[in-house]
């Protein structure tokens, strides 16, 4: 049986890491739908393709938080003294809030095209 190593800094940088791919991507996807106007040929194109980015940094950022509260509930009673249990929990906040100014946008974004 292969053995694991369980360090919990490892699992904390890959979640930060995670989630500056959600911000990143949804700041890519304001870039084009800001831009989207300039391309008169392909302009609902480059806004499916916007709100489909979109879509995909709101699915980072529910699996990666997801992901790292199981990692955090499996290891609760293993993690070190040193491990701020309550304040990386607390992480899931930001990316709620987050997600659900995206999801606002998103709503916003397809309501506007709707009706223009």
């Amino acid at each position: 049986m292969v053995n694991y190593s369980n360090n919990p800094n490892t699992v904390y940088n890959g979640m930060v890491s995670s989630l500056r791919n959600m911000f990143l991507a949804s700041s890519i996807a304001i870039v084009i739908i800001g831009l989207s106007n300039r391309f008169y040929n392909y302009r609902n194109i480059i806004k499916i393709m916007a709100s489909i980015l979109f879509i995909l940094s709101i699915y980072i950022g529910i699996k990666t938080i997801t992901d790292f509260n199981y990692y955090l509930d499996r290891n609760k009673d293993t993690l070190p003294d040193y491990i701020p249990y309550d304040s990386w929990r607390s992480w899931k906040y930001v990316v709620y809030i987050y997600v659900l100014i995206l999801i606002a946008l998103l709503i916003i974004i397809i309501l506007k095209n709707m009706y223009i």
